[in-house]
């Protein structure tokens, strides 16, 4: 299902995406920046990213691959 928030339409699977990629992310042990730089993308991307805002598909290519999750 669709919603709109603040004037934007979000899909609740770009808020679940986010969601596992920051729990990894937590899991293991590193901050915003230090996935950003391993990931090769800024930490406005990241933080875009985690809160289901989405990204574009080379940002969460390259976050997946960082964590190690390409099969997910």
């Amino acid at each position: 299902m669709w919603r709109i928030v603040m004037d934007r339409i979000t899909d609740p699977t770009e808020k679940q995406i986010g969601e596992h990629l920051r729990a990894r992310r937590l899991a293991a042990r590193w901050s915003q920046a230090e996935l950003a730089d391993l990931a090769n993308v800024s930490i406005g991307a990241l933080q875009h990213l985690e809160s289901g805002a989405g990204a574009n598909v080379t940002t969460l290519v390259k976050v997946v691959h960082a964590l190690g999750a390409e099969a997910w």
